[in-house]
């Protein structure tokens, strides 16, 4: 009997302990989004929001659909936007790439990918040069979701819907 109440303990020990997978394991961010606006439109939103933003456009081909955007990062901001840990980071700049598909005459698929540069400096303050990261995808959201608020939403009130037809 004794063992048999050590041996459901120790069961209820090591199922109960929680494992949680390691961080670069979760979900990944999108790095592509469609939206049901013909390109043309979308190109003029995505170039006045960009400006709008204070964005340094560096290339812009509206017929292949290139945006190249350069996006400088803070010292604060240097392990936001990486896979990993830059020690030593002061700061960098993101070469941020999006690419605009037309699906058909009312939906565009908009591909966003992002080259991440970080300055590093050694323990005695003299640079140690600049190393390339990979992105973590969270800059790519932060523009896929920069075009998102910048589209013209349809204002629905259901409340002023009910209303109208009360009278």
């Amino acid at each position: 009997m004794k063992k048999a109440y050590s041996i459901t303990i120790m069961l209820l020990l090591f199922l109960g302990c929680a494992v949680h997978p390691p961080s670069y394991l979760k979900k990944p961010i999108e790095r592509q989004r469609i939206f049901n606006v013909p390109k043309g439109k979308l190109w003029n939103i995505i170039i006045q929001g960009l400006l709008e933003e204070g964005e340094i456009i560096t290339f812009t081909d509206m017929e292949s659909g290139i945006i190249i955007i350069k996006y400088h990062i803070t010292e604060r901001e240097s392990n936001k936007y990486i896979i990993g840990n830059a020690i030593g980071a002061t700061g960098g700049t993101a070469i941020v790439n999006m690419g605009l598909l037309s699906l058909d005459e009312n939906r565009t698929k908009i591909y966003v990918n992002a080259k991440i540069s970080i300055n590093i400096i050694n323990q005695y303050g003299f640079s140690a040069g600049v190393i390339n990261f990979i992105s973590n995808g969270k800059l790519e959201e932060k523009y896929l979701n920069l075009v998102s608020a910048a589209l013209p939403q349809e204002k629905k009130y259901e409340w002023l819907k009910e209303e109208k037809t009360k009278k």
